[in-house]
């Protein structure tokens, strides 16, 4: 009877939950940190309110090159093992701005007593501005003639994640049933991802863990990651990052306090943009947690 309720809270807020995504996907260096940005499923697994602010600047010393600001926030719902997640982003690319508002409903059902599966169902809804009136060099230049030009676009996703206390392993697919229309200047770009993590733990305090990661997008190569990062217990952890012909960089996160923790990335390319002045990015992250069970604050 209670599992019937579960399954009963869990579609009808399918029902009633509208979702929001984007053409340009917000890129992160953290993943390994807030699973939540590419992963809805992740809003159940944790029982805590999770509140994340990321700042990510990409090719520093190339005027125009993507900024983009990313909040995050998830929480469960009372005993039901249903969690929602919210996601906002803004990103500049030179005169073209997204917004992207995104919306995951999950629900985790226990496998064993330390293991879980959680799946997730949302969707998104993208903003996309152009203002080619920023480029005139006066107002007699022909761009300064109100040259502007927006689109929505919405799109679903899915998500899957499965972990125990050795590993855990997730999926998740955006942009399905895109809509593409010639005037429309924004259009949804098909994502997956998937990763993989592991844990080796080497002291009673300490835990090596090994985050690989493969992104993929319609017409584009897939993109390989891999992230090996030291623990200590769930207080502090220090990484480094590689990803396979692009980057390679180093990443940390810390609690300064029992619920506010802070953490940043930096990453150098390995391609050509190493030679135009585009080599580094830096991602910076302020985040808050408030367990809403007596348990030791994890992520």
């Amino acid at each position: 009877m209670c599992l019937c309720k579960k399954m009963f809270a869990f579609c009808w807020a399918i029902l009633v939950t509208t979702v929001m995504n984007a053409q340009q996907e917000a890129q992160s260096l953290m993943y390994a940190y807030n699973p939540l940005m590419y992963n809805g499923a992740y809003a159940s697994v944790k029982e805590s309110v999770s509140l994340e602010l990321h700042l990510n600047k990409q090719w520093v010393n190339v005027e125009g090159t993507p900024m983009t600001c990313v909040f995050t926030g998830s929480a469960p719902l009372w005993n039901t093992g249903v969690g929602v997640g919210l996601s906002f982003s803004h990103q500049s690319i030179g005169i073209n701005e997204h917004s992207n508002l995104q919306s995951q409903l999950a629900y985790r059902v226990r496998l064993m007593e330390k293991s879980l599966l959680a799946f997730s169902v949302g969707g998104e809804c993208l903003w996309h501005n152009t203002n080619d009136s920023k480029l005139a060099n006066s107002k007699e230049d022909d761009l300064s003639e109100a040259l502007y030009e927006s689109g929505i676009n919405y799109a679903a996703q899915f998500s899957l994640w499965c972990e125990n206390p050795h590993w855990s392993l997730s999926f998740s697919m955006k942009g399905i049933g895109n809509k593409k229309g010639a005037d429309n200047l924004c259009s949804q770009v098909p994502h997956a991802y998937l990763s993989f993590s592991t844990i080796f733990p080497i002291e009673k305090k300490y835990d090596v863990r090994m985050e690989f990661i493969a992104m993929g997008t319609e017409n584009s190569p897939l993109a390989f990651q891999i992230v090996p990062n030291l623990d200590c217990e769930d207080r502090w952890n220090v990484g480094l990052l590689y990803e396979i012909d692009h980057y390679v960089g180093a990443m940390f996160k810390a609690f300064v306090c029992e619920h506010f923790y802070l953490g940043g990335a930096y990453s150098y390319a390995l391609n050509d943009l190493a030679t135009a002045d585009a080599s580094s990015s830096f991602e910076l992250m302020l985040g808050f947690k408030f367990p809403t069970k007596q348990e030791p604050l994890t992520w």
